[in-house]
């Protein structure tokens, strides 16, 4: 069949904008609505397909692989938000697929991306040794690529397993080497949240308009901001866990605009956890009556089990034995879950 490469590029060109202006809902805020990462799945196929096709008729034409990036990071994306929610075998689908695609299409520093991703996903679920090797190699193709701000991000999800490995001198010491990869880019601070989505709208319509979006304008003024406040986050918990009080909240204090964009419960969760630790039992009932509606659904639901168990060192400091077994059980239940 004889394709028409003037209708093929028309269509093309017109999907292409959809798929951006589906991508700005998705993303344009500066955080991410998950909801809308849906519904820009179906149209990030589509292009996907149809640039693909393209290029086998006239070779040279595009970059593949800007296009199948936003794609492969939506699916996982994704996923994650429909496991947290209970869907697991539609997020194993989805990862599936985006594991293919990014097995054939995308470049060295997209692949890193990927393998940080599934490295992460590994440590989830207690597969430790699989993710401490992931993420250092990952890390190790971000620095050979040039990528300082995703080879330190990678590095705080490494202090981020350690940390789980309650190895907190080894997490401590990690996050100040991915501290030390961008300090410079932060010496002036954080990036806001109105200059981050606005480096994001310019990104997508730079690469609407044509271009091939490699300044990553965007992402790295989200990726500055995030890593940031994880660091300030992350070295609160670490602080915490050292009995190091007085410093872990005034850290948390710090990281919680950031933190309750995505997650309120974030930072009043761990102060309630040191209210429990330093005897304010008062203080930390308070809080946990305030956090614990935030874990019956979203991405805080499959972390309910720490909730009860917060909830049962309360009953338990309050001298309610019955209390604290009771939230104990349930929390058992959870992790099954």
């Amino acid at each position: 069949m004889v394709v028409d490469r003037t209708a093929a590029l028309v269509s093309l060109g017109e999907l292409q904008a959809r798929s951006m202006q589906a991508l700005i809902a998705a993303y344009g805020g500066g955080q991410p609505d998950y909801e809308r990462i849906g519904d820009y799945l179906p149209l990030g196929r589509q292009f996907l397909a149809e640039t693909e096709a393209y290029e086998e008729c006239w070779p040279g034409s595009f970059q593949v692989n800007t296009v199948a990036g936003p794609l492969v990071q939506s699916l996982s994306m994704y996923a994650d938000w429909l496991e947290s929610s209970g869907d697991r075998d539609k997020a194993t689908a989805l990862r599936q697929e985006s594991d293919g695609i990014a097995t054939r299409l995308l470049n060295a520093d997209q692949q890193a991306g990927h393998l940080r991703t599934r490295a992460m996903e590994a440590a989830a679920v207690g597969r430790f040794q699989d993710a401490l090797i992931g993420l250092e190699h990952a890390q190790q193709e971000f620095l050979r690529e040039g990528r300082r701000i995703e080879a330190a991000q990678t590095l705080l999800q490494l202090a981020n397993v350690y940390e789980w490995l309650g190895d907190y001198a080894r997490a401590m010491s990690t996050m100040d080497a991915a501290q030390s990869l961008v300090a410079e880019q932060l010496a002036g601070g954080p990036p806001s949240s109105s200059a981050v989505a606005a480096s994001i709208t310019e990104q997508l319509a730079t690469v609407a308009e044509g271009g091939t979006g490699l300044e990553r304008v965007g992402e790295d003024a989200l990726g500055l901001q995030r890593l940031h406040f994880e660091l300030v986050q992350g070295r609160a918990r670490v602080s915490r866990r050292l009995g190091r009080y007085d410093e872990a909240r005034a850290l948390f204090e710090q990281a919680r605009p950031f933190v309750e964009e995505f997650t309120p419960a974030g930072v009043d969760f761990h102060l309630a956890a040191i209210a429990i630790e330093t005897g304010n039992l008062d203080d930390a009932a308070r809080l946990l009556q305030r956090v614990a509606p935030e874990f019956d659904n979203g991405l805080l639901r499959p972390r309910r089990g720490a909730l009860r168990q917060l909830q049962s060192d309360l009953a338990l400091g309050q001298g309610d034995l019955s209390g604290a077994l009771a939230s104990a059980d349930a929390g058992v239940a959870e992790q099954e879950a």
